[in-house]
């Protein structure tokens, strides 16, 4: 069963809407901290909003995963990944020595996938009928 009725259109005409073929980008992606998240989801669940996600994470994440998020003052995960890419590349620069950012940044994002998959509702948790209603 269908959860949305798809309008498929063709690469070229997405193309010339500015919308560009994952396989077209993908190598100025590959190194990217960011995590592409869908949003809609979340009118399916509650339990997919940056709160829960936070709460699930926060509560088996690393003293230092924890100080990030609290430093930053925020539940936003891309935020604070991007922050510590950015960190890094920073002391790079100054030839500061950091502790372990690659390890920070792979806790996180693999934290959160991890919230996501063990939080998101399984196919039998939809209502159908409300899902078939918002096409």
């Amino acid at each position: 069963m269908k959860l949305y009725n798809a309008v498929e259109y063709s690469p070229e005409i997405l193309n010339t809407e500015g919308i560009k073929q994952w396989g077209e980008i993908k190598a100025k992606y590959e190194s990217s901290s960011i995590l592409l998240v869908n949003g809609f989801s979340i009118n399916f669940s509650e339990t997919l909003q940056c709160r829960f996600l936070y709460e699930f994470f926060i509560g088996g994440c690393s003293h230092v995963a924890k100080q990030l998020l609290e430093k930053f003052e925020t539940r936003n995960f891309e935020y604070i990944l991007q922050n510590v890419e950015t960190a890094k590349i920073v002391s790079e620069i100054f030839r500061i020595n950091i502790s372990h950012p690659e390890t920070s940044k792979r806790e996180i994002r693999d934290g959160l996938i991890y919230s996501i998959n063990r939080i998101h509702p399984k196919p039998t948790d939809i209502n159908h009928t409300w899902a078939n209603g918002t096409s």
